[in-house]
């Protein structure tokens, strides 16, 4: 790795059917990057989890709302940023006590906590702050040196 910041922006409705979209900016973003297969997987599932839980649980009032979707990759360090920006409902799944029964037989989990644990998994970093009636998650992922 080695040469310019690289970013991307992509805005999209609270809209299931614009999962498509966004996994192809990914694409796109990771083509354009030399980003590997395993971590290109990783930041897909994490982003789809994401959005997927922004747009079923973050707008309670069934209006079209738009998702910030920003990509920036530090070619030097090997840093992966990903934020997302919402004007839905505050939640924070950082500080989020929702812990998946992993141990459990499938009949008897509860609902809800498997996404999060994923994406918990698959980045190095999660933070989020509500700042100006906005939700802002940024997933950071450090990618394997020698792409």
């Amino acid at each position: 790795m080695g040469g310019e910041v690289a970013e991307s922006n992509l805005l999209v409705r609270n809209d299931l059917n614009e999962l498509v979209r966004i996994s192809a900016a990914i694409d796109d973003f990771a083509d354009a990057n030399d980003i590997p297969m395993k971590a290109r997987f990783e930041v897909q599932l994490c982003v789809e989890e994401i959005f997927t839980n922004i747009t079923s649980y973050g707008f309670p009032d069934g209006e079209q709302h738009e998702v910030e979707i920003l990509f920036r990759l530090d070619p030097v360090t090997g840093v992966l940023g990903i934020t997302l920006v919402d004007d839905g409902i505050e939640f924070d799944p950082v500080h989020d006590s929702t812990k998946p029964a992993l141990d459990a037989e499938l009949q008897n989990r509860q609902i809800g906590g498997l996404g999060l644990h994923l994406v918990r998994q698959y980045v190095d970093e999660l933070e989020y702050e509500r700042r100006d009636g906005r939700n802002h998650l940024i997933l950071t992922k450090t990618l394997p040196a020698g792409n």
